[in-house]
């Protein structure tokens, strides 16, 4: 399992030892395979000899493209590829850092930076242009979200955090953070994951995975303020459905 790839922040020696092992069936990306920022925003380029092309934030189809381009030239990545499967979804930083259905915390569409779905379809676009994932059949729309059966060892079901996340909400604010209908899923998708779980418990399945991209667990002490607003600990009646329905099945692991 990996994530969170910054390429001006350092080199990516753990695609390389995983390159390396010989046993692996596959490589479970949890997302920001990627990072949009400009250099020097999250890391800079200038220590290590790594700039992100292009230098500046990642915003329309072409920036997002040569973004994955500069990545995909990095050897340890080429080789993780090329040695084993990946299985991936999208976090934030494929798009812009705490993205939600309608913007961004690093989207300002008053500062050159145009519509928020203008630049959400070419971050989608060049996400698909890229990475290994399933395209829709006919005129279905693409939908990230889906499971992986490894006989009757596992199932893998990979979330969507973010393509129906609601807007974060202040830290302070317990009454919206418990609010009933805030989400990370959406409906569609959150009754999609009980479906597909409780049909490999029904066939004997030993591990139900799910795989995605925030802390899934409480983050904060006992009354204090949470943390981290974009993480499970701000969307808590939808985490308290779902580890209420974990609680049916013999062993799940959320990653």
């Amino acid at each position: 399992v990996v994530a969170c790839s910054n390429y001006p922040a350092g080199y990516f020696n753990a695609y390389a030892t995983i390159a390396h092992l010989d046993d692996l069936d596959a490589v479970v990306h949890l997302g920001d395979y990627i990072y949009e920022f400009a250099d020097g925003d999250f890391g800079d380029g200038a220590t290590l000899g790594r700039y992100p092309d292009p230098v500046h934030e990642a915003i329309t189809l072409e920036d997002y493209r040569r973004r994955y381009a500069t990545y995909r030239r990095d050897p340890d990545l080429q080789a993780l590829h090329a040695a084993h499967p990946m299985i991936a979804v999208w976090d934030d930083h494929e798009f812009a850092d705490n993205a939600w259905t309608g913007g961004a915390n690093n989207h300002d569409p008053w500062f050159d930076e145009g519509a928020w779905s203008v630049r959400r379809r070419a971050a989608t676009q060049a996400y698909r242009e890229w990475m290994p994932v399933r395209e829709p059949s006919g005129r279905e729309p693409f939908q990230l979200y889906r499971s992986f059966r490894f006989g009757s060892l596992a199932t893998l079901a990979m979330l969507d955090t973010l393509t129906f996340r609601n807007e974060q909400v202040e830290p302070a604010d317990a009454n919206a953070l418990r609010a009933p209908r805030r989400t990370l899923l959406g409906p569609a998708q959150e009754q999609w994951l009980y479906r597909t779980l409780q049909t490999a418990s029904a066939a004997g399945t030993v591990w139900p995975l799910i795989g995605q991209q925030v802390m899934f667990s409480p983050f904060s002490e006992p009354g204090t303020p949470i943390r981290n607003n974009d993480a499970w600990d701000g969307y808590q009646a939808e985490r308290g459905r779902i580890r209420e329905f974990l609680g049916t099945l013999a062993q799940p692991v959320v990653l």
